[in-house]
């Protein structure tokens, strides 16, 4: 009779010990999306943002600024 008191409170544990390593692991896997989230939209916002371009006189994208990506000009 100890024996199954014992065997019962130890998967009781067992369980407690599962379910509160599945709960961190979905709170710490959703605390990383909403990082990842917010980590994208605050640098596409801050790289999108227009900027003087002093050589042309043109609001441009800092990318294009910073030389990342050249812009398309055609001449005639």
């Amino acid at each position: 009779m100890l024996f199954a008191a014992e065997a019962k409170k130890g998967r009781v544990l067992k369980f407690c010990l599962l379910s509160l390593t599945l709960v961190r692991n979905a709170v710490s896997f959703f605390l990383a999306k909403i990082y990842d989230l917010f980590y994208f939209f605050t640098s596409v916002l801050v790289l999108r943002a227009p900027v003087f371009c002093y050589s042309c006189g043109k609001l441009k994208d800092c990318l294009q600024v910073a030389g990342i990506y050249e812009e398309t000009t055609y001449s005639n």
